[in-house]
């Protein structure tokens, strides 16, 4: 330490460290008198130490009496061994105390709202209220010295490895992505927008094209889309890039880097290589592309087995096309009828036909199929599934999907009431060979399950003409303990292979060539205006009986005094604009008169051409000039990515802010 004010941290004295002078600064953590004698255990980010004040230090003492919780004090004395009998084992610091001789307040502090030396739940909006309070918890302390320790060992690795870090531009033009986009007013041009980026998805390629063809990059993304435990508008993540590399180098390097970052920044063993699973093993298997592999209730298809006996209804749903599968709960035959039913609603909820039970006792079978099962039928579902005496089996039945999904619920949720996933446990897998293409009902039509630039795997690729739904591809997603925490693919570096799948989403070839706003785009919507707040619209804005008139197209003086950064706007139907109170929710008044940014965008329309400079680096629905020059000057084949979610000046001239057109960006 080279404080000024302190020579160690609370959290860093030891044994060996008895005997010597120490300055420590910090909060009060916790505040004991015990006849007579003051112990205050001192906290600063590394920990915490107990500090013992006695009578005979004097001023020392009446200051420490003075002292309440989390008052700033600094405290000088010498560190000695605690008295036998009285080490805190709980503690790094447990083994010694500071005997202090000077005592000084810093700063007071009035009571917290909250408690700050117990790990207990506080409500999330009082935390949220007094952050700064929120992140003087040890645990939330922690946690983001753990995240600066994982991106240090990240950026360590990866260098190891001959990657480059490369910043790429925040300020940009919307890219087909998949979310809505959030806008940026520009101050200086009124009318125009930027756009934050969803992913740096066109700068690394651009790298990759430039021969840098190992890039990386810890990058924050951007995306207005609806939140969900695993989701919030803004998010970290490792972005990484290869040329020349295949799905099994990508895979390499990936793990290689993880478990080196995971061991040194938490200490944690990583075990490799990481199990890998097909889409259609992990949907058969574990009921999602995002299996759990902590423990195992594996489930598995006994179709055959009801396609020739067994109960009637089971039997014609595999005759009507559908499916018949099933877990084994191990000693979990003595479940009450309660929890049955409650697994029952879980099923039905994803849309499968039901729940049946069979109980496998040492007196017989029993549940719901207890009586509709021959004995033989029954030995066998118990091998099949890997039963034995005690055990609940769960059967579910109907389309392969909602069984899938359904099964995959039950998995989960049986495996948690049972006590049955370990903690402290880390299980990555890879799942790969994804369908490349699925059917949108709203749509009507092809769509790319991941993005259409996704290669299909080589043995697939006649598929593509006669049967695209059964292609596979080369594109692969990352699941730590039920979560997917990355993905990437190998994208398609055949110009006509990408004409084939832009075919087959129904992307016509002059507007793969020239489509830069996707006719239909989104617009964006006027805010109401609210009395005396200033919000997205005209200046001369007037208000009264016959409506909202915009005089002149552009924004408000007031508009223009906001910050970028204390704005936040957005594409799509639940666009927004900062400072909360503001939603952008029609997109006329209600006389039908144009609203401001539907304005924005009738006047852009002369003036699309000029916005096409950095459209170069971009496509939306189709590719731009950029991918059609990629090809044309050596787009690298076997340019595959990873990304990694949740570890976390270019110095060139920013994008000219685009006008508002049909993209709504």
């Amino acid at each position: 330490m080279t404080d000024p004010l302190r020579t160690d941290y609370c959290g860093s004295l030891r044994l060996e460290d008895v005997g010597r002078r120490v300055r420590l600064a910090g909060w009060v953590h916790r505040r004991r008198d015990l006849g007579g004698v003051i112990f205050l255990d001192l906290r600063d980010r590394e920990g915490l130490v107990q500090v013992v004040v006695q009578p005979q230090a004097g001023e020392a003492y009446r200051a420490a009496d003075g002292v309440r919780l989390e008052y700033v004090v600094l405290v000088e004395g010498e560190v000695l061994a605690r008295p036998p009998g009285t080490e805190n084992t709980r503690l790094a610091t447990g083994a010694v105390e500071v005997r202090a001789d000077t005592v000084t307040v810093l700063a007071p502090a009035e009571t917290p709202p909250f408690p700050l030396n117990e790990e207990q739940p506080v409500d999330e909006s009082v935390r949220l209220r007094y952050r700064y309070l929120d992140l003087r918890r040890p645990v939330m302390a922690r946690n983001l010295i753990l995240r600066h320790r994982m991106a240090m060992a990240t950026r360590r690795a990866l260098d190891a490895r001959g990657f480059v870090e490369v910043e790429t531009p925040m300020l940009i033009k919307s890219t087909p992505e998949g979310a809505r986009d959030f806008l940026v007013p520009s101050r200086l041009q009124p009318g125009r927008f930027y756009v934050l980026p969803q992913s740096p998805q066109l700068f690394k390629q651009i790298l990759m094209i430039a021969g840098l063809d190992r890039y990386f990059q810890i990058v924050r993304c951007f995306r207005d889309e609806d939140l969900r435990a695993d989701r919030q508008p803004e998010f970290t993540q490792v972005d990484v890039e290869m040329s020349f590399a295949d799905e099994a180098a990508v895979r390499e390097v990936t793990e290689a880097v993880l478990a080196e970052a995971i061991t040194e920044a938490a200490g944690i063993p990583v075990a490799r290589p990481f199990p890998r699973l097909t889409y259609t093993e992990a949907m058969l298997r574990y009921g999602t592309d995002k299996p759990d592999l902590r423990f195992g209730l594996a489930i598995s298809d006994v179709s055959d087995l009801f396609a020739r006996g067994g109960p009637a209804f089971l039997k014609a749903a595999v005759a009507e096309g559908g499916v018949v599968r099933g877990l084994a709960l191990p000693g979990a035959a003595g479940y009450s009828r309660r929890q049955v039913e409650a697994l029952g609603e879980v099923t039905k909820e994803a849309g499968a036909g039901g729940l049946a039970t069979l109980t496998l006792a040492a007196t017989g079978m029993g549940g719901t199929l207890g009586r509709q099962v021959p004995a033989a039928l029954g030995t066998r579902l118990a091998e099949r599934l890997g039963a034995a005496t005690g055990d609940l089996l769960l059967l579910a039945w109907g389309p392969a999907p909602a069984v899938a999904a359904a099964l995959g619920r039950v998995r989960l949720t049986a495996a948690q009431e049972a006590g049955l996933v370990p903690t402290g446990v880390t299980r990555f897998c890879w799942v790969t060979e994804f369908p490349l293409l699925e059917r949108s009902e709203e749509e009507g039509r092809l769509v790319a399950v991941h993005h259409p630039f996704t290669a299909p795997l080589e043995a697939d690729r006649p598929l593509l003409a006669t049967d695209p739904l059964a292609v596979r591809a080369r594109a692969y997603d990352l699941v730590l303990n039920g979560v997917e925490v990355g993905g990437g693919s190998i994208r398609i570096a055949d110009r006509d292979l990408q004409r084939q799948v832009f075919t087959l989403i129904g992307l016509s070839e002059q507007q793969a060539r020239t489509l830069r706003f996707p006719p239909g785009g989104a617009p964006l919507r006027r805010p109401a205006a609210r009395r005396n707040r200033p919000g997205l619209r005209p200046a001369g804005h007037a208000r009264g009986r016959g409506g909202d008139h915009p005089r002149r197209h552009r924004l408000s003086e007031d508009d223009r005094r906001h910050r970028p950064d204390d704005r936040r706007a957005c594409t799509g139907r639940s666009a927004a604009v900062a400072r909360g109170s503001h939603r952008l929710h029609r997109p006329s008044n209600r006389r039908g008169r144009p609203g401001l940014l539907e304005a924005l965008q009738q006047q852009a329309a002369p003036q699309k051409a000029k916005c096409q400079e950095w459209a170069d680096f971009a496509w939306k629905d189709g590719p731009s000039h950029f991918e059609e020059e990629a090809y044309r000057d050596g787009l690298l084949p076997g340019s595959g990515s990873i990304y990694a979610r949740s570890v976390g000046g270019h110095g060139q001239k920013p994008p000219e802010p685009r006008r508002c057109g049909a993209t709504g960006g």
